[in-house]
């Protein structure tokens, strides 16, 4: 990932049936990827990208944070190093990217969703607690 990009918050732990997991927002996704924000949802709508599988501040919608697994994004950005896409994702490429997005999807997303479908809710826990909560 990018040492420093603009805004970018910091990971997010939260443990998961007694593991810690890190998470990210989608603009960590974008920066190891080298692309834009905007290129991270339009992927998602084209069913490039699985939907957040976690969201922060949920009743907010100006605050709402949508997470990925930090390993995630790893993996994304691997992914991208392989050279599959270039500066454009060509259309005869999709079917090959969106078979090693959905390779990685299963490694380290699926795990922690234990069959739940849509985004899992995290609540603030108070700050002694050093964490967040699942909802």
């Amino acid at each position: 990932m990018q040492a420093h990009v603009r805004n970018l918050r910091h990971p997010i732990r939260v443990t998961i049936d007694g593991e810690t997991v890190e998470l990210v927002t989608s603009g960590h996704l974008a920066a190891a990827v080298g692309r834009t924000p905007r290129t991270i949802r339009n992927w998602r709508a084209m069913n490039l990208l699985p939907k957040p599988p976690f969201v922060l501040h949920f009743k907010s919608p100006g605050a709402c944070r949508w997470l990925y697994p930090a390993d995630f994004v790893k993996a994304m950005a691997e992914i991208t190093a392989s050279g599959v896409i270039g500066n454009r994702m060509p259309k005869d490429r999709w079917d090959e990217f969106e078979s090693m997005v959905d390779a990685a999807e299963e490694e380290f997303i699926s795990p922690l969703l234990h069959g739940v479908t849509g985004p899992i809710k995290l609540r603030s826990a108070p700050r002694r607690s050093g964490g967040l909560a699942t909802h």
